[in-house]
Order: C-alpha cells, then structure tokens, then sequence
C-alpha cells in the first residue's frame, strides 16, 4: 500500500506527464526564432532595466529558449533550473537576492561564474492550467520590484501566451481544412469514376455515329476534369497547380484512344498557375487535341505538336497539325468543339486564334 508521499509523488509525475503532453501540443519546441517572442523579450529587458529576458519553456530534461536577450545559449539543463522551479508556482517566483535565498543560493547560476542574483519569472499558463515555461527577466545584481512592474511581466507573458494560442488555432484550422478538402477531392473523384463508368457503358451501347461522337467528347470532357482535378488536389495552400505533369498527361491520354498512327510531339513547360485556369486549360486542351486527331491527320498518319510556354506573365498553349487545315469541314474554327474552347479562353480572360500554317494551327494566349 503507497503511503502518502508516495502517492503524492505518483500524481506529481501524472502531472508532469499531462504537462508535457500540452506542451507538443504547441509544437514550439526546436521552431526558428519568431520575431513576435523577440520583441516581448527586448522589451521586458528595456522594461526592468537588466541585461537579460528569456522565454523559457521546460521540456522533459532541458529548457528551451524560444527567445532570448543578453544570452548566446539556446537551452540549458532542466536540474537544476530556476525556469523549472518557478512553473511550479501559481504565480510569478521572485528572488531579489538569489545569493542569500535558501530557495536559490546553492544553484549552480547563482553560486557559479554567471554569479546570478535577480530572477523574476512569470509562468506561461495556459487556459486548461498548465504552466509551460517562463518569461523571465535576470540581473547579476541584486534589485527590488514593486508589485506594479510584477503585473507588468504578467502581462507580458500573457501576450507570449496569447501568441502560442494563435499559432495552434491556426494550425488546427489548416489541419481541420486540408482534411475537409481530402473529403471533398475523394467524394469528387468517386463521382466522376461514376460518371466515366456511365459514359462508357452508354458508347457501348449508341446506335447511332452522332451518338457515339457526342459520347465520346462528353467522354474525353470528363478525363479533362478528372485530370485537372488530380493536379488540384496536389496544389499547394495557395491554390496553385502545375502545368507539366497535367497538359502531358492530357495529351497522351488523347493519342492513346485516337492517335492511330499519327505522331505526338510535345513542347510543355512546367508552370505554376493559379486552380481558376488550370481546369479551363485542361478542357481547351482537350477540344484541341480532339479536334487535331479527327481532322489533322490524313490516312491515318501525320503529325500533332502540343506546346505551352510562358514568360510568369503570359502564356501560349498552341496546338498544330500537317493536315489539310481549316476549310469547310468540321474542323471549321466555328465548329462546336472550338466555340467551347472560344468560351473557355474568354472564361480566364484569354485570346483564342485559328489559323492554316501549314496544317491547322489553335492557340490560346492569356495572362497569369
């Protein structure tokens, strides 16, 4: 059976083990210097007029500097520490005189070279009642405070707080929407599968020419989306995607269900560029490249080159062919295909062109 001050110290770890749990909760321990923390520390120091402020936080075996000024030292060992001794207080721990305090004199920063004799430290608590480190102000002097200055320094280590607090919410605010989005990108991508499964049982099934070639677009549509969609979801915080990976896998993906033995080349810079272009890209690809494999071959061979280059400013992505050109036939720049992709360069505030060169040449210019 424990006796008392056994259980007492079996809570006391408890305790400590919860604190510690707090404190990654944070995730501030080992982080770059942040020039909020630094600001309070310089003024605090310029506050008590002594040459040394830190914010202090006590990890298992070590305390950390988040921020420090008047010390070159990023941590030190927890035992013994004063940082450790005042977050086991309610409030701030002060010596005024750390050389003939029984609770101080013997410390090593006290006793030792650093010859430590003003120590204030007002713990950094948290709303749940977890004091995780100190921010405190050190002389190698010994000086009095009123009670006024010490409310000072509680201030401040509330501010230190109060900016540990906006960190984690904004952390788990980015945490809380990047699994919304992975919610919504796999709800997204199960339904156009499903839209895709539909559309192919229904080419299996047309009667008709007209039927199958409306299928088949309404097809190739869906692999645009499906293909842009993919490069969405691996786009960064700012919603930006990238242009390479994308436009070549539209491109190949075209050639492989209509190519025959037509020749693709393609030209296709890496550019970043914002989620509200990169769909319509991939669509106007898709019509493009469409449209280049029905009419820009000839007995079943010739050539297509695809290429996208820009400047970070401005963009081109043009599609050409060796075949007969634009005339009279379906590959007419008014034909349906290409009034959508006429839609499209206006929807990012584009340009569209059409012209024979040798074959049929579409671009569409527009700026980032």
């Amino acid at each position: 059976m424990n006796t008392g001050m056994e259980a007492s110290r079996e809570l006391a770890a408890e305790d400590e083990e919860q604190r510690l749990q707090v404190l990654r909760r944070y995730d501030i321990l080992d982080t770059p210097p942040d020039g909020a923390f630094d600001r309070v520390t310089s003024l605090a120091a310029r506050l008590f007029n002594v040459p040394i402020a830190i914010v202090s936080l006590v990890d298992r075996d070590r305390i950390w500097f988040k921020s420090k000024c008047g010390v070159e030292v990023q941590e030190i060992g927890r035992e013994p520490g004063l940082c450790a001794s005042a977050i086991l207080q309610d409030g701030p721990w002060l010596l005024t005189d750390a050389s003939v305090d029984p609770r101080a004199m013997a410390n090593p920063l006290v006793a030792g070279e650093l010859g430590l004799r003003f120590y204030l430290g007002a713990p950094l608590r948290t709303w749940d009642g977890h004091n995780l480190g100190t921010l405190c102000v050190i002389d190698q002097k010994p000086r009095e405070v009123s009670p006024a200055a010490i409310e000072h320094l509680n201030d401040l280590a509330t501010l230190v707080m109060d900016q540990m607090e906006l960190r984690l919410t904004a952390r788990t605010a980015v945490a809380q929407r990047e699994m919304l989005l992975h919610e919504l990108h796999h709800r997204v991508k199960n339904n156009l599968q499903i839209l895709l499964s539909v559309v192919s049982s229904s080419e299996r099934r047309a009667r008709s020419a007209e039927t199958v070639e409306f299928v088949q677009s309404l097809r190739g549509r869906l692999v645009a989306i499906s293909s842009a969609h993919d490069a969405m979801r691996a786009a960064d915080s700012l919603g930006k995607g990238r242009t390479g990976e994308l436009l070549e896998q539209i491109s190949h993906t075209i050639q492989a269900a209509l190519g025959g033995d037509g020749e693709l080349v393609t030209e296709i810079e890496d550019h970043e560029i914002t989620n509200e272009v990169l769909l319509p890209l991939a669509l106007m690809l898709n019509e493009l490249l469409t449209n280049a494999y029905k009419h820009g071959l000839h007995d079943g061979g010739g050539r297509i080159h695809v290429r996208f280059h820009g400047t970070g400013t401005t963009y081109e992505m043009t599609v050409r062919d060796n075949g007969p050109g634009i005339g009279d036939s379906s590959a007419s720049a008014n034909s349906s295909g290409l009034v959508f992709v006429k839609g499209l360069a206006r929807q990012i505030g584009g340009e569209f062109d059409a012209r024979n060169e040798n074959g049929a040449v579409f671009s569409v210019t527009f700026r980032a």
